[in-house]
């Protein structure tokens, strides 16, 4: 699978907007121009007449025009490893996935199956070289996630997604927006319902700032409530949240609600 069969869409808040957001591209998209020779699409959103905000409405308007074959949704505050793009096709077509991640690193502890380590962050301390050296000592460590198992259940963003499995289940929600929090978990137990298991590539690593788009502050707590009480009603059980198994596979409930005409379909298809 090479870059010209894959589109990069990254959701952004318009610079003019949320400064921060803007100082993120600055690091994703040179790491990008690097490693990928595909095209790379910028979904953004803010609070104007011109962007209206929301990153499940962005990304969906941009995915409608996509015409590759597949399709990558990352964030924005994410720099990516020179291989990154190698180590996941490489797998993605190994094991023949429909729905792939990269592996996280991020500057502290985090979900379980993320790595850790400090490359700085979005306040202009970023390391580079840092982050790759950390990579390369990753290849050469008896542990590392390029050793043993390579793939393991998990999602997460960034993620590769076979544009038709997108079509299917109908890419994002967007009654999670104006701050999309619990829309990845939506789209998670969709790719589950239509019977994609999403997998983790370990072995391709993405730097992560984290928190940079602000959808976890502490003033916007309503939103999240009212999303988490939406996930509830449309789907019959209570979002997995910030649970350990949310980053791995976890297990849809006999009492599921939501069932769609496209349920399995893509069951033997990996």
């Amino acid at each position: 699978m090479g870059p010209r069969e894959i589109t990069i869409v990254i959701p952004s808040l318009h610079p003019a907007f949320h400064d921060l957001s803007g100082k993120a591209l600055d690091y994703c998209l040179p790491s990008l121009n690097k490693s990928f020779g595909g095209p790379v699409e910028i979904a953004f959103n803010g609070e104007g007449s011109d962007y209206p905000q929301g990153q499940c409405g962005a990304v969906n308007r941009v995915a409608k025009k996509v015409k590759t074959e597949w399709m990558m949704v990352s964030n924005n505050d994410m720099v990516f490893s020179p291989n990154w793009l190698k180590e996941l096709t490489k797998n993605v077509e190994n094991f023949g996935l429909l729905v792939a991640s990269p592996n996280l690193v991020e500057p502290t502890r985090g979900a379980a199956p993320f790595l850790e380590k400090f490359c700085g962050g979005l306040g202009g301390d970023f390391d580079e070289q840092c982050f790759l050296d950390f990579v390369e000592t990753q290849k050469q460590h008896e542990n590392s996630p390029i050793c043993g198992n390579v793939i393991e259940n998990g999602f997460n963003l960034p993620f590769l997604v076979r544009k038709d499995v997108w079509d299917t289940v109908g890419g994002y929600d967007e009654a999670y927006d104006p701050w999309g929090s619990c829309s990845d978990t939506d789209l998670q137990t969709r790719f589950l319902i239509a019977g994609v298991n999403p997998t983790r590539v370990r072995s391709s690593l993405v730097y992560h700032f984290t928190n940079a788009s602000g959808t976890f502050a502490a003033d916007l707590e309503s939103f999240r409530h009212k999303n988490w009480r939406y996930y509830e009603e449309k789907f019959g059980f209570k979002s997995f949240g910030a649970a350990d198994g949310v980053w791995y596979r976890p297990e849809i409930p006999k009492t599921l609600k939501f069932k769609p005409s496209w349920t399995n379909k893509y069951l033997k298809s990996q």
